[in-house]
């Protein structure tokens, strides 16, 4: 769904309306078991999340490699 506005005002206002036409035309025809969106299971999630924390794993990359302390003394 999607909706514009001259302000974000009037975006938001915009797409209200549209959800609301959408919920009201659904109802209407009696498809609310098909068009209305439901929560996606936990397995769903779970398998989202794991996906993500892979892709995040992949793209990290230490900023520098760690150097070996050295402990030297001027006086």
């Amino acid at each position: 769904m999607a909706s514009q506005g001259r302000t974000l005002a009037q975006a938001k206002k915009n797409i209200a309306e549209a959800i609301q036409l959408y919920l009201e035309s659904v109802c209407a025809a009696g498809d609310e078991k098909e068009f209305i969106p439901r929560p996606a299971p936990l397995e769903e999630w779970l398998k989202y999340f794991q996906a993500l924390a892979r892709q995040m794993n992949k793209n990290f990359r230490p900023a520098a490699k760690p150097q070996p302390l050295c402990l030297q003394f001027c006086i």
